[in-house]
């Protein structure tokens, strides 16, 4: 009876730490490889939204409200071409604060060669299950869940500048191309 009850012990401890243990995340199914240039960019990106995160925010916040209003104020199918440098020129500042975080988070992470990133690439898409029949859409918001559970992990605080990104990416899709 006393062995019984250590094994009943030693079961609910082991699954009590597989299960608390388990996060069950996408990034933890990826190739070590795959796992550790993501991390280096996220550890490149957050040091960068340390230097830049605050003004992005703002940039970003101030670009969606603009594009947001777009629609009310021009014929985005028809644009006369005054038009088109008009809403280039507000746009200026967001594309120039995202320029400025690229070139931070390029100059500070790993670079890859064009055989590795298109492994990566390739083990990517089997793990998040991308496939043909995916919206562009679809398949952006799926490549970016392994860059948002590592954002919780390693830099928790800018969480808000990237999903101000993502929110800006899919609202710049509104815009004709050239804009975009």
């Amino acid at each position: 009876m006393k062995y019984f009850k250590w094994v009943r012990i030693g079961l609910f401890v082991f699954l009590s730490l597989n299960i608390l243990g388990c996060k069950n995340r996408v990034i933890d199914k990826l190739l070590p490889d795959t796992q550790q240039f993501l991390i280096s960019q996220e550890q490149s990106r957050c040091a960068c939204l340390d230097q830049y995160g605050q003004r992005f925010v703002e940039e970003m916040n101030a670009s969606l409200v603009y594009i947001d209003g777009l629609p009310d104020q021009y014929n985005l199918d028809s644009l006369k071409l005054s038009e088109f440098y008009a809403i280039k020129l507000e746009l200026v500042d967001a594309m120039s604060m995202i320029k400025t975080l690229t070139s931070c988070v390029n100059s500070k992470a790993v670079q890859l060669d064009q055989f590795t990133g298109m492994l990566m690439q390739e083990d990517l898409r089997v793990v998040l299950e991308i496939d043909s029949t995916m919206t562009e859409q679809e398949k952006f918001d799926r490549m970016n869940i392994p860059g948002l559970e590592l954002t919780d992990e390693y830099c928790p605080q800018h969480k808000q500048a990237m999903l101000k990104f993502y929110e800006m990416i899919k609202a710049a899709q509104v815009l004709p191309p050239g804009l975009q």
